[in-house]
């Protein structure tokens, strides 16, 4: 009798392991921190930039993103883009303590050309003495939630 419980218990176990045993070794896609929106996040000294994108027609780009100034005083941030190794365009941000919003009531126009919808281009962000590069996503005004951000 004790046999059979002891069997009971050990097929019980390994068919819980066998059905529940990915999750100990498989990552979980839920702890990847990401950008949950069409742009990408960046975190520079003082200031977070978040959902930065390029909002492009054929002759310029509106740059937009919300910048969260986590500081009493005023921050400024600058990015520079660049296409294939030599500087395309470069805009330089004010912000606020708190939450400002960029290129959305107010465009902030980059004269770039040649910039093709659903492509990166690499942009240097410097804020706080630290400067990081990323690639930034370049859209159009195809999709209903840009339409009105295209310069």
């Amino acid at each position: 009798m004790k046999t059979r419980i002891v069997t009971s218990i050990a097929l019980a176990a390994g068919v819980a392991l066998g059905a529940s045993g990915c999750g100990f070794f498989v990552p979980q896609a839920t702890t990847y921190e990401y950008a949950p929106s069409d742009g990408i996040d960046v975190d520079l000294p003082g200031a977070d930039v978040r959902n930065l994108l390029l909002v492009t027609n054929s002759d310029a780009a509106n740059v937009v993103f919300t910048g969260v100034n986590n500081t009493e005083e005023a921050v400024r941030i600058s990015i520079k883009f660049v296409d294939e190794g030599s500087q395309v365009a470069q805009r330089n941000f004010t912000l606020d303590p708190g939450l400002n919003v960029f290129g959305v009531d107010t465009p902030e126009i980059i004269p770039v050309t040649g910039l093709m919808p659903g492509s990166m281009i690499t942009a240097f962000l410097e804020g706080g003495g630290v400067e990081i590069e990323r690639e930034v996503p370049v859209l159009d005004g195809t999709l209903a939630e840009y339409s009105e951000l295209v310069p």
